[in-house]
């Protein structure tokens, strides 16, 4: 969570070249934004799509019905529409520096596997349309507070499957590059909210990798999962209020109690008006990582963590 706001920064430096909202872009600038984005990413292919980009009729740039190639041979990603805009080029067009908004909308987007045989390659990318996720994200800065707020992250998967996050960070100023890069080292989460909906969100797109990260060796892997869940069960029961309000680690064990398939609503809330960010984990940075939670707990300071899980009925 701490590196967002370097990331968000990314992004909208990435799309700036093709971000005129209101004052209605061209069908050029879309393409640079996307030349721009091949430059920052390394993901030279991008370059080929670029000059698909098209003005929406609503006022966005857009690229409909496109397979986006990755540095890999075997994969890509396919996306039925992908559209961003962005606000306040002036800034841009008097000294090269980002929008102060960002929005971003896509629908249908999928991984494509190259198999190396056709017809496998074929039936596996017609199979995928039907595993669609379609999302929406905005961003906005506010150069009197140096707040950047990510008003809004949505992600739509197949089935009843959601997530919703909400975000603010302090110290982020985009007024110079200058101020930019010291706002890598100065930002701070104030507020966040992630709610997530899943049935079967976990084990579709989180079980695989994370079984083979923590499962391993010739011991039955159901008996491996249970020690895992009693041990984590153990640690949240040890874990202090503040920063957990109460009922969040209720909640926390509940939620390890039902893996690997929990199905339900999980709401994680962070409210911290001191701050998280670098200035708090400065000095592990110079004395090493932590050896135990009892050193972490202290970073939080006045932060409140307040987590829910409601489990759907079998």
């Amino acid at each position: 969570m701490m590196r967002a706001p370097a990331v968000i920064v990314d992004l909208i430096l990435t799309l700036q070249t093709g971000l005129a909202g209101a004052q209605s872009p061209d069908a050029a600038a879309c393409t640079a934004s996307l030349q721009r984005l091949a430059q920052v990413t390394g993901v030279s292919p991008i370059a080929a799509i670029a000059a698909e980009a098209q003005i929406t009729s609503d006022g966005w740039c857009g690229l409909s019905d496109v397979t986006i190639p990755t540095n890999s041979k075997y994969l890509s990603f396919g996306i039925d529409d992908l559209q961003w805009r962005g606000t306040d080029m002036a800034r841009f067009a008097a000294g090269g520096l980002p929008p102060t908004a960002l929005d971003v909308r896509l629908t249908g987007f999928r991984f494509l596997t190259n198999t190396g045989d056709p017809v496998m390659t074929y039936l596996m990318a017609q199979q995928s349309g039907a595993k669609g996720i379609s999302g929406d994200l905005s961003l906005i800065w506010d150069a009197g507070s140096s707040e950047l707020e990510m008003t809004a992250l949505n992600l739509d998967f197949p089935g009843e499957n959601t997530i919703a996050v909400t975000a603010r960070f302090r110290g982020v100023d985009l007024t110079s590059r200058a101020t930019m890069q010291q706002s890598v080292g100065g930002f701070a989460l104030t507020k966040a909210k992630v709610d997530v909906l899943t049935n079967g969100l976990f084990e579709t797109y989180l079980l695989l990798p994370f079984g083979q990260l923590v499962l391993g060796g010739a011991e039955d892997p159901a008996a491996q999962v249970a020690a895992l869940k009693a041990a984590a069960s153990d640690q949240i029961s040890s874990f202090p209020n503040p920063p957990f309000m109460p009922g969040s680690t209720d909640a926390l064990t509940q939620l390890i109690t039902d893996m690997p398939n929990p199905t339900g609503r999980i709401v994680l809330d962070i409210d911290a008006p001191n701050g998280l960010g670098p200035a708090q984990t400065a000095k592990f940075a110079l004395f090493g990582i932590p050896q135990s939670l009892d050193e972490v707990w202290p970073l939080f300071g006045s932060a409140q963590i307040s987590v829910t899980y409601a489990p759907t009925a079998p």
